[in-house]
């Protein structure tokens, strides 16, 4: 059993009152604050694992087989950041001696595990086994890629690469962003599964290096800008002028395309979006709604 004060901290971390020792949790999500120090002592705990649990994942996979720890980024330049520390680790502490070689976006170890450095790509951990998985950053994914359901869709792609391993670990990281996506629904459901820990873990409780007066003044200069950055908390705002609750009463889910009537009149649009990510195009078409004197539509059609 933790000690009271250890004890104290994961109640306050994970919402939870009592602590159940020998639960296994394979998947750990923080929903954190910046500044937080969070990915870098992810990765520390990535290296631990391998060194310490790297045998018992071996068991579960042929002799020959190489295990990757997969890290999953935002983007490149994030990725050059991350490899960055895992150069530092096996370079620099007594994990060198465990190296066979260390490459632009992965080092080679001799125990045959692989810590593998990629972009959020549901193709990725597609053909290798992964008993370990890093994702960073996941609340900024679908902003970053500009695909709605990115973020999930890795998510399900790394789960059939770890499910050979009783003892796999998934670690999910990320700071709020919007009312939705992966994130959010583990920080909705975080009390429903016992082989997920998801823990809220604010910028002031994580980083005693931040002055507690530079904190003080962020959240006087804009409090919603500072629950959300520093406080790890999801605001339904998140710049945009229609709130996250309008829009869900406005959305009719699974409803793919609404059939013709003669009697209406139908307009088109097409939005070129910036050009960026996987909606560069969109196609709207859209009457206007029976009753509403002219003001309000309802769109019967949208392709991207």
């Amino acid at each position: 059993m933790p000690r009271d004060a250890e004890l104290e901290i994961f109640r306050e971390l994970s919402g939870q009152q009592d602590y159940v020792p020998g639960v296994a949790r394979n998947e750990l999500w923080c929903v954190k604050g910046r500044r937080s120090a969070g990915t870098k002592t992810a990765c520390k705990y990535v290296s631990y694992l391998i060194s310490v649990h790297g045998a018992e994942y071996r068991q579960f996979a042929a002799k020959r087989d190489r295990l990757h720890a997969l890290i999953v980024l935002q983007s490149r330049d994030i990725a050059k950041e991350v490899m960055s520390y895992f150069h530092s680790f096996y370079n620099d502490t007594v994990l060198s001696s465990e190296v066979v070689e260390v490459l632009k976006n992965s080092v080679e170890l001799k125990s045959g595990f692989v810590v593998s450095i990629g972009t959020c790509n549901f193709k990725a951990p597609r053909g290798i086994s992964v008993p370990i998985s890093l994702l960073d950053e996941t609340g900024a994914w679908r902003v970053e890629s500009g695909a709605d359901n990115l973020d999930t869709e890795v998510y399900k792609s790394i789960r059939p690469a770890q499910i050979q391993f009783k003892n796999s670990r998934l670690i999910g990281l990320g700071s709020p962003w919007t009312q939705g996506g992966l994130l959010w629904s583990c920080w909705q459901h975080r009390f429903e599964r016992t082989d997920r820990l998801v823990l809220h873990c604010p910028t002031e409780k994580m980083n005693p290096l931040i002055a507690k007066e530079e904190l003080a003044r962020e959240e006087a200069a804009d409090p919603q800008n500072y629950a959300r950055e520093f406080m790890a908390q999801f605001t339904s705002d998140i710049d945009s002028f229609i709130p996250s609750g309008d829009v869900d009463a406005a959305v009719q889910n699974g409803v793919r395309e609404i059939a013709p009537v003669e009697s209406r009149t139908y307009f088109a649009a097409l939005d070129a979006s910036g050009l960026q990510g996987r909606d560069k195009f969109t196609l709207a078409v859209c009457h206007r709604r029976d009753g509403s004197g002219g003001m309000g539509v309802t769109y019967d059609l949208l392709r991207s």
